[in-house]
């Protein structure tokens, strides 16, 4: 049986993946730049080697990222329509740090698994 207390918690967290605009929750940019990371090369990076990628900083604009008010749910592109990280830029590192390989990798190769498994770019 599942405790109270995860059921609570997986709820917080489906919560603000719903409230939160897109690169807006804490960490989210990095987050998803390592993910990324690691699906395209199932590695992991050492502690401070890892760049943004040019796929995620160029991302920026289509989703009003640092822009108020934030893209509204209505003037998102459709899914089918919205360019892949490939088709917004190549893979290579910005000048942007991304801390996220202080972390265990576990969660990244989970997340990146499922992408894979979804056929996700």
């Amino acid at each position: 049986m599942v405790p109270a207390t995860v059921l609570c918690f997986l709820g917080a967290l489906l919560t603000a993946a719903t409230l939160y605009p897109t690169y807006r929750a804490p960490d989210e940019i990095a987050h998803v730049d390592q993910v990324h990371a690691v699906r395209a090369s199932w590695s992991w990076p050492g502690l401070g080697e890892r760049r943004l990628s040019r796929q995620v900083v160029d991302s920026f604009p289509l989703v009003r990222y640092r822009e108020d008010p934030p893209l509204a749910t209505e003037a998102a592109v459709e899914r089918s329509e919205r360019p892949t990280f490939d088709a917004i830029a190549s893979d290579e590192p910005s000048t942007l740090g991304n801390q996220m390989s202080q972390h265990p990798p576990l969660y990244y190769v989970l997340a990146a698994g499922w992408l894979a498994l979804l056929d996700v770019a």
